[in-house]
């Protein structure tokens, strides 16, 4: 077998060195991609409806201690009674724009993407967000019905989009 290094033939102990060494590349690589596949699958999609003052029913469907999770498709919007004041809250996560979830076992909006999580009134409970979600108090109207001002919500900056110009 040859040993001079500059012979062409290569020895079977190279050959499998970088081998493995571009498998390993491409298992991070692999892994790299398949990071931000998530991230991206977890970005929101635009709600239905985004402006306007919407209806939402009677204030007697939004129990204290819950969030109610059907208007996010719709409005873009979690209701959520923390026992005292309905709010209605984005679920965007302020730290990428990713769309976080309410986990009830936990009482906590959770994001999938980097962690954050966020109280049942949207403040920061661990990062890397640093600022809450973006809320507005619900309008009660004069028959009991709550409804939610998109607009107002809506025309909140987000501090992540900085980092996405």
């Amino acid at each position: 077998m040859p040993t001079d290094e500059t012979d062409p033939e290569i020895s079977r102990r190279t050959m499998l060195s970088s081998g493995a060494k571009k498998a390993i590349g491409l298992t991070v690589l692999a892994g790299a991609v398949a990071g931000l596949a998530a991230c991206a699958m977890d970005m929101p999609t635009r709600p239905e409806v985004t402006s306007g003052v919407v209806n939402i029913g009677p204030a007697a469907d939004y129990p204290a201690g819950t969030v109610d999770s059907q208007y996010v498709k719709k409005y873009g919007v979690c209701i959520s009674n923390d026992g005292g004041t309905i709010t209605a809250i984005s679920p965007v996560c302020t730290h990428r724009g990713c769309l976080t979830h309410w986990n009830p076992n936990k009482n906590e909006f959770i994001c999938p993407c980097h962690g954050s999580r966020y109280d049942i009134e949207g403040l920061v409970v661990h990062g890397p967000a640093t600022h809450p979600l973006h809320r507005v108090p619900t309008l009660r109207s004069a028959d009991g019905t709550l409804s939610v001002n998109l607009t107002a919500l809506n025309s909140q900056p987000y501090p992540f989009q900085k980092h996405r110009e």
